[in-house]
């Protein structure tokens, strides 16, 4: 994206436009429906919309908990999106070809620990001990890209903060292993739904803190504190988490604790 916005404003957005059609045509042609025949449920409108699944959910203590950590997960995550751009190119000076490369750099450490650590860090510390790697990851990343004065501390970070994506496909994976078969495809509706939400709600609180704290009037000057924001929040979704984690201990299996 970087490269593409040196070329034009405009080109970015086709780009992403056109790998979205892709990813569609994949979906509709090739990957086969998941949900075995038996487990399907009669179709019921007020559980068939996000909203619906998500109130759901939150009465069965089982799930709820996690969902609320993925929740508050979703909402801290929403600094990166949001801000990234902006808030490097104020406290770095970086150039969109800049902010692309070190974009570019979270890709490739995202894709270095999901395709070829996750399989090694869940066998080692099964799925609970590997939510919560990646949460303590993730808060401590996120205070360093709060405190990280100069540009080359980013690039010092990435890597690290990239062990932190365990974190989310682990906690999904807790969240399948106590909804009953014939609900999974619900709880993906809800945990869309919450991603949605946050994606309303995050930009407009980190874009909010970012502005509070670095236009020229501002009481006290730290272009970071989005970062730190997001940092409390994670480290506050970590409750719910345990909390879930305590509910379910029957439910989770031996090998995932």
């Amino acid at each position: 994206g970087g490269f593409l916005g040196e070329i034009d404003a405009r080109a970015p957005f086709f780009a992403g436009a056109g790998l979205a059609l892709i990813n569609f045509l994949y979906g509709l042609i090739v990957l086969p429906e998941s949900l075995a025949p038996e487990n399907r449920r009669a179709f019921d409108i007020r559980r068939a919309n996000p909203l619906g699944a998500v109130k759901h959910f939150s009465k069965l203590p089982h799930v709820g908990w996690f969902l609320i950590a993925a929740g508050i997960f979703m909402l801290a995550h929403t600094v990166f999106p949001s801000t990234w751009n902006v808030y490097s190119e104020i406290r770095y000076d970086w150039t969109p070809k800049e902010i692309g490369f070190s974009l570019g750099l979270v890709g490739v450490g995202a894709a270095v620990v999901q395709a070829g650590l996750m399989g090694l860090i869940l066998d080692r510390l099964g799925t609970v001990r590997t939510a919560l790697l990646g949460f303590g990851v993730n808060v401590v990343s996120l205070f360093a890209y709060a405190f990280a004065s100069h540009g080359w501390m980013v690039y010092a970070i990435i890597p690290f903060g990239a062990l932190g994506g365990v974190a989310s496909p682990s906690l999904n994976s807790l969240m399948s292993t106590v909804t009953p078969a014939n609900a999974q495809g619900e709880l993906q509706g809800a945990s869309s739904s919450l991603n949605a939400m946050a994606m309303i709600i995050g930009p407009l609180t980190m874009n909010g803190v970012l502005f509070a704290f670095t236009y020229e009037g501002a009481a006290v000057h730290f272009a970071g504190a989005a970062f730190l924001l997001a940092g409390l929040l994670t480290l506050l979704s970590l409750a719910p988490f345990l909390r879930g984690v305590a509910v379910n201990r029957d439910a989770i299996p031996a090998d995932a604790d």
